[in-house]
């Protein structure tokens, strides 16, 4: 694997677990999700964007591998 390639993979690790990250949040109520971090206001991420991110990357790591 070339540097390039190997940052890449650093940075899609990176992503993916920041992902699995939010999937747990996404089960936590308003209240508790808020008492986890101090967030800046935002609006939550869909489930199902979260989840789709999570796929694309996992397809990403595939092609790179591949």
């Amino acid at each position: 694997m070339n540097p390039a390639d190997k940052r890449l993979n650093e940075l899609l690790d990176k992503w993916q677990a920041s992902l699995e990250l939010h999937l747990k949040y996404a089960t936590l109520d308003e209240q508790t999700y808020r008492k986890v971090q101090p967030w800046p206001p935002h609006d939550r991420p869909s489930r199902w964007i979260v989840e789709l991110g999570l796929q694309k990357v996992k397809q990403l790591k595939q092609q790179l591998a591949g």
